[in-house]
């Protein structure tokens, strides 16, 4: 008779220490995204309008890179040089 009442209250236990010592809240460790560039000279710009409402102008590129950041800051550059003549060297 005596374990009924005690596994009733270890359960009860278990259940209430799960509840308030259960797992943590899950943060994201950064925003994962397009991230969206200019050229500028021979370098990347992080763009500051979306791809929607900038126009590349004849012979610039832009370019994307899949990131994982808190910010613009520290997203990483797409991996080729803005180069228009070597990325579309073979566009008519």
């Amino acid at each position: 008779m005596l374990r009924t009442p005690i596994a009733a209250l270890l359960t009860t236990l278990l259940a209430a220490s799960a509840v308030l010592f259960g797992a943590g809240g899950a943060e994201a460790a950064g925003y994962r995204y397009w991230s969206f560039w200019e050229a500028n000279g021979k370098d990347w710009a992080y763009a500051t309008q979306g791809p929607a409402l900038l126009r590349p102008d004849d012979g610039t590129v832009q370019g994307f890179r899949f990131s994982v950041s808190e910010d613009s800051a520290d997203a990483d550059q797409p991996r080729r040089a803005p180069d228009f003549g070597a990325i579309c060297a073979d566009t008519p």
